[in-house]
């Protein structure tokens, strides 16, 4: 008794054709005069490169605000263990993370937006807003590690 006669169905499945599992697609490489920049001439790259940033600045904002819940909530329950002084510091370290990817997601937005041509930025965009935004996020942040700083002394 053959295989065919065991599985009738064996034939039929393996006539089909399967994709292949890995699927490599050759490029060509970039050539010497658009190393760095893009070629899609399309606006929405830059509105992807400022939503990326818009989305780094509220991990930054909601680390900051996480910071500071943690440093106002070892005021309020006592502790047996470590005392507020410890919650601070992660309050502090938490404040202090999200001033740092603020400064970061910043950095990584120019880069990207120094990569694109004048055709894939829209005219009279105002490129450096979210810029202004992601820094005006960052000086809070600042400001608040100072405030819980200064209150613990």
């Amino acid at each position: 008794v053959g295989p065919q006669a065991v599985f009738p169905h064996a034939t039929r499945l393996a006539a089909r054709a399967r994709p292949p599992l890995i699927s490599v697609k050759r490029r060509h490489a970039p050539s010497l005069h658009n190393v760095g920049e893009s070629n899609l001439d399309d606006p929405r790259v830059l509105f992807a490169a400022e939503r990326t940033l818009m989305a780094w600045s509220r991990t930054a904002a909601g680390l900051m605000a996480f910071g500071f819940v943690i440093e106002r909530t070892a005021l309020l329950v006592p502790s047996r263990a470590a005392g507020p002084g410890l919650a601070l510091w992660i309050g502090l370290g938490f404040v202090l993370l999200g001033v740092a990817l603020s400064a970061l997601s910043i950095v990584q937005y120019r880069r990207s937006v120094a990569d694109l041509r004048p055709v894939e930025i829209p005219p009279g965009y105002w490129v450096n807003l979210s810029v202004y935004a992601a820094a005006l996020i960052g000086l809070l942040g600042i400001a608040l590690a100072l405030y819980l700083a200064a209150g613990s002394a």
